[in-house]
């Protein structure tokens, strides 16, 4: 399930009320990867709340600008089930302020209970969600890799759905973990008309 980009709603709006609108020859199929989030940019602070709890902060402590739920979060290459901060179990996340912060952010509890500022960096991933106004799309940028052209049928019942699959090249270097897609107007930049999460990275 997608939804679409601000710059897509306001095009589509324009072309019902006012204003001709000129489609893309052709859309492609962008992938979004999962950035590190255990790095010198970051620090994971004890929760007051819950067993062996910590939430991301900006490196000194202070609000790391998570806007929106990261979607997915990958811990020593693997995925974390999604719980409930103040109650997590080892081996899950949740997204939210439960230290009363004044924002919302990221919370873990690692499979090993431990902080997860004594791992390596690279440890924890989260995100690669683009927004809809098309910042956050975090693109592979080696390895073969290139948007793929999609083709989409005609809309009906409040839906689109492409024709056929979509295939990638063979990745030629580690991509990294791929957490969520989005749909653009050209093979490189261009402007983002979808966007939504893998089920699975």
């Amino acid at each position: 399930m997608g939804r679409l980009s601000t710059f897509a709603a306001n095009e589509l709006l324009d072309h019902v009320f006012n204003a001709a609108y000129t489609p893309a020859a052709s859309v492609r199929l962008a992938l979004s990867l999962a950035y590190s989030v255990r790095s010198a940019s970051y620090q994971w602070t004890a929760s007051g709340s819950g067993t062996s709890e910590y939430y991301l902060q900006t490196s000194g402590g202070g609000n790391p600008n998570i806007t929106a739920t990261p979607g997915h979060v990958i811990a020593n290459n693997a995925v974390l089930a999604a719980g409930t901060a103040g109650s997590l179990t080892a081996g899950q996340w949740a997204y939210a302020d439960n230290d009363t912060l004044g924002y919302s952010t990221i919370y873990v509890r690692l499979a090993d209970s431990t902080d997860p500022d004594t791992k390596s960096a690279g440890y924890v991933l989260a995100g690669g969600n683009p927004l809809d106004s098309a910042s956050g799309l975090n693109e592979p940028g080696a390895g073969a890799y290139a948007r793929q052209t999609i083709t989409l049928g005609a809309a009906s019942s409040r839906r689109v759905t492409q024709s056929g699959s979509v295939s990638f090249p063979q990745a030629t270097a580690d991509w990294g973990w791929v957490t969520h897609w989005a749909i653009m107007d050209a093979a490189t930049s261009g402007n983002m008309l979808a966007h939504g999460r893998l089920g699975t990275p």
